[in-house]
């Protein structure tokens, strides 16, 4: 059985959510938790929109325990 696929709104949607909830996303955390493989193109979305999200480059291990940098947003409280 197919899966309806979400819509580009959808996906803005999720990741304003998570942000409200949580104050901020990973490229990871919206791959693993809402298939967004654009999280950087919602963002700018968001951004667009009035939001202010920050981004700040955090170290992460990678499963092979290599330490790489990823975007970080956060959301900008008013």
């Amino acid at each position: 059985m197919k899966t309806a696929k979400k819509s580009k709104p959808s996906f803005t949607a999720d990741v304003l959510k998570h942000l409200q909830r949580h104050g901020s996303i990973t490229n990871l955390q919206a791959i693993e938790r809402y298939g967004s493989w654009k999280c950087s193109a919602r963002i700018s979305d968001l951004r667009r929109a009035g939001y202010e999200i920050a981004t700040k480059l955090v170290k992460v291990k990678t499963r092979y325990g290599k330490e790489v940098e990823v975007a970080k947003y956060i959301l900008k409280r008013k």
